[in-house]
Parts: structure tokens; C-alpha cells; sequence
């Protein structure tokens, strides 16, 4: 994924738009785990992890 590679500087949003457009859990989890990193996680997104069917997702919620 290229947003792991490089330095997105609080423009999070491809990934929030990759994060809402995407089926697959484990590839929402990375996302998801990106924005963290990168201290751009928008809290509409960060609300919606809580209930997202992948368990590890899930946890990223709480921690």
C-alpha cells in the first residue's frame, strides 16, 4: 500500500475515501491502521470501526 510507504501529513482523505469504498476487512484494517500512524483518523471513521465486522478492526477502536 502506498500511504504506508509514505508521509500523508494529515491528508487522509484517499484513505478515508479507500475506507469507505472498500468490501474487504483486512484491506479496511490496514487503512484504518495507516491513519492511526499517521494521526489522522477522522472520528466518523473512528466511530464506525467499532462495529466493523473484522474482530482486529474492531479492537482499534478501543485502543
Amino acid at each position: 500500500m502506498i500511504f504506508i510507504i509514505s508521509n500523508i501529513q494529515g491528508d487522509y482523505l484517499p484513505l478515508a475515501i479507500l475506507y469507505r469504498k472498500t468490501r474487504c476487512g483486512i484491506c479496511r484494517n490496514s487503512i484504518v491502521k495507516v491513519m492511526i500512524e499517521n494521526n489522522c483518523l477522522p472520528e466518523d471513521i473512528k466511530r464506525e470501526i467499532g462495529f466493523d465486522c473484522n474482530e482486529n478492526t474492531r479492537l482499534l477502536a478501543i485502543g
